[in-house]
Formats: C-alpha cells, structure tokens, sequence
C-alpha cells in the first residue's frame, strides 16, 4: 500500500511526516533575517534529535561575532526568539555567547566541567546561519593554546 499524495488526506499526512523538517526550514529563513548576523546560530538538544514533544523547549546556541553592537544583538536575538516559539509552540531557552565568551568558556581548564554539554552540542546541533558549533570550539581551543 503507498501514500496518495494527490488527495487531501495524502498530502496532510505528508505534510506532518515532513513537519520538522519544514519548522527547520523556517527557522533558518529566520535566522538569516537576524542583524547582525550570527557566527553561528544553532538548535540542539530534543528538538535537534528529532525527540521533542509538546513540553519540551526549543535548545538555541546563539554565538555573535565581537564587531556586532550588543543591542542591536539583543533585540534581533529576542525576536528570533518570539517568532520561534509562535513558530513551534514550544518556550526557546536561549545559550548566547560572543565569540571571545566562547572562547573563554571552552579553552579554560574549568571548561572541562561542561564538556558534556559542549559535547552534546556539537553532536546533535542543526546549524540554522553560520559555522558549526563543533568548528567554532575548534577554532576557539587551538586559538587558546
């Protein structure tokens, strides 16, 4: 038995097979909309796995690049935010960091505490705008040594 796609029934199953990929899809059209521009803009955890339900929260690494002015940062952060979460449905727990914090927050020997974290980052991120979270934390840990 296969789908029929040309039918109501058909395509609305399609489309609630291919929801998630269609919610990344606007996600990242949103996320190329945000001024200044991230360095890296990604979502990981439940919804990155592909495991959220309806209470879990929408896992977002923000990284901005040092020249960004931190207002306007902000305020485009906060709406990435509001049209995501009017997007899913789900709260967006946000990880901002700027290029520098990152930096200083994975290099150092206080780093290893959150290792795992990082770790589950780099794993499971789907990367909206800009680098991978995985090629930044390189970057950031050969630039510290």
């Amino acid at each position: 038995m296969s789908l029929d796609r040309d039918n109501a029934a058909g395509r609305l199953l399609d489309q609630m097979a291919n929801l998630r990929a269609a919610v990344i899809d606007k996600l990242g059209h949103f996320a190329a909309e945000i001024d200044p521009q991230p360095a890296s803009l990604s979502i990981f955890g439940s919804f990155a796995r592909g495991v959220a339900d309806a209470r879990s929260d929408l896992d977002v690494l923000a990284v901005r690049c040092g020249s960004a002015d931190g207002e306007r940062w902000a305020r485009a952060l906060s709406e990435f935010a509001g049209r995501a979460r009017s997007l899913t449905g789900n709260s967006v727990e946000l990880l901002d960091y700027d290029l520098d914090e990152l930096r200083r927050k994975t290099s150092t020997r206080s780093a290893r505490v959150g290792d795992e974290l990082w770790a589950s980052i780099c794993r499971d991120a789907v990367t909206l705008v800009g680098s991978r979270p995985q090629d930044l934390l390189k970057a950031a840990r050969g630039t510290a040594r």
